[in-house]
């Protein structure tokens, strides 16, 4: 099987960008679980539940090293560390026990 150049794989994100039929989903939140057979995310944004996606385990240790790469890429590009969820929330909680308030909207 012959891999697509990464110009083919540009142009194909592209098109279904510009595509009306391909929804288009924004999250900022997400739960992951697996069962025997697959890996479960639910996606989420501003706490609400927006779509399940089900997937092989060989499709999603890709799609992770793929997210890892990238984010990778764009920090070295922009010489600035991109905090994760977990990161965030602890620094918060950290700014929160010195008692200067909560205006999150949680």
């Amino acid at each position: 099987m012959e891999e697509k150049k990464s110009e083919d794989l540009v142009a194909q994100l592209k098109e279904a960008i510009e595509l009306e039929t391909v929804p288009k989903i924004y999250i900022n939140g997400f739960i992951n679980a697996y069962n025997v057979a697959d890996v479960v995310l639910l996606l989420k944004q501003n706490q609400k539940n927006v779509i399940v996606v089900n997937m092989s385990y060989t499709t999603a240790k890709s799609l992770a090293g793929k997210l890892s790469d990238l984010i990778k890429s764009f920090e070295q590009k922009t010489e600035h560390e991109i905090m994760s969820i977990d990161v965030v929330k602890a620094k918060l909680a950290k700014y929160e026990e010195k008692g200067k308030g909560n205006e999150s909207l949680q």
